[in-house]
């Protein structure tokens, strides 16, 4: 398994992307698998804080996070 698959990298873009994206793609891939070590911190995500958000999201003031933190969101588009 790696992040190609899980972020939905398909095979062709990952072999067309330029060499400085791949090289971003498998520094990521490199730091975040295995996944092993993360397993209960991602079941509580799913199972709690994700359901939370969802029903309680004016409660998470995230514009007030003030260290530094990565947020990414995507659309997958064919």
């Amino acid at each position: 398994m790696n992040l190609k698959t899980i972020f939905g990298i398909e095979q062709d873009a990952y072999k067309n992307a330029a060499s400085d994206e791949k090289q971003k793609i498998d520094s990521l891939n490199k730091t975040l698998l295995p996944i092993k070590p993360r397993k209960p911190g991602i079941i509580n995500d799913e199972k709690v804080t994700k359901l939370d958000m969802m029903t309680n999201y004016d409660r998470y003031p995230l514009e007030q996070i003030t260290v530094p933190a990565l947020i990414i969101h995507a659309k997958n588009v064919p």
